[in-house]
């Protein structure tokens, strides 16, 4: 829980999990508060997340074994000004290589017809990886 100490009618409250994610079922409550957020906003990144599940190629629900995981970290901010909830959700690769989830984020954006954020995400990965190369084999 975080709170910005500044004037109130700009202060953020803020509310942060994490949590090892291995199905599907697991994201959607998190991301909705277990069911009781369900505007049309809401609605619309929890279809972009399920989107991206399914790219990955994780399993639905927790009946469905795997080993694989990766580790999701969701937000959720508050301001007086505003009534709606604004959602953020990161994940790290957890046990998942780069280059599936790299793969699965081109798919999704492909999907989207994201074509600008296919090519900046590409020369980001790039870039990563001949920084990288110059730290880890000097």
């Amino acid at each position: 829980l975080s709170f910005d100490i500044v004037d109130s009618l700009k202060s953020r409250l803020k509310l942060y999990t994490a949590e090892q994610v291995t199905c599907f079922d697991r994201v959607k409550t998190q991301w909705t508060l277990g069911g009781c957020l369900n505007s049309p906003a809401i609605q619309g990144g929890l279809s972009l997340l399920e989107k991206l599940r399914r790219l990955l190629g994780y399993p639905e629900n927790s009946t469905q074994h795997t080993d694989r995981y990766l580790l999701f970290h969701f937000n959720w901010e508050l301001r007086q000004s505003s009534v709606d909830i604004m959602l953020k959700v990161y994940f790290a690769l957890g046990n998942e290589s780069d280059q599936v989830v790299s793969d699965a984020l081109v798919g999704l954006f492909k999907e989207l017809g994201w074509s600008d954020q296919i090519e900046t995400h590409r020369r980001s990965i790039e870039l990563a990886l001949q920084v990288l190369s110059n730290v880890v084999w000097r």
